[in-house]
This record gives C-alpha cells, structure tokens and sequence, in this order.
C-alpha cells in the first residue's frame, strides 16, 4: 500500500502546465513559501477574494482537496522549483 502512494506521488500532473495561468503559478509558489491570502493579496495588489478565487482554481486543476495537498501535488511540477 505504502509503495503504491509513493509511486502516485512520484506521478507529475499530466497536462497541468498548460493549464496553470501565469498569477495561479505565482499565488502557488507564494503559497508555498507559507504565506497566507491575506499577505499574497497584499504582495500582488489584489483582493483576498481573488487570491482565494486562485487557490480554489488550483486545488481543483490539481485534484486537491486542501492547500497541503496542492503544495504537496504541485512540489512535483517543474514550476515550483524551476
């Protein structure tokens, strides 16, 4: 079982990057770094709502059911660390 979740994780998402906007790839990396909506709206000068509108977004390009698990999906795509 355990090799089977390692595998799956090993797994990049297939077709993610074409699909991942150029403020969603900033707002995940912000989100990455730890920062909350609040401080990523304050960093990009736009609402909260709309930081949250990018995070809802992601989770589901991501087939993620919370932020930990699309940091954890996205740690994955070259964009994170590239």
């Amino acid at each position: 079982m355990q090799g089977k979740l390692h595998d799956k994780l090993k797994q990049k998402p297939k077709g993610i990057m074409s699909n991942i906007t150029p403020k969603e790839k900033i707002v995940l990396s912000l989100l990455a770094q730890g920062l909350s909506s609040k401080e990523i709206a304050s960093r990009l000068f736009i609402s909260v709502h709309t930081v949250e509108s990018h995070r809802k977004n992601l989770r589901f390009k991501f087939d993620a059911k919370n932020s930990s698990e699309l940091i954890m999906k996205a740690s994955v795509a070259p964009f994170v660390n590239g």
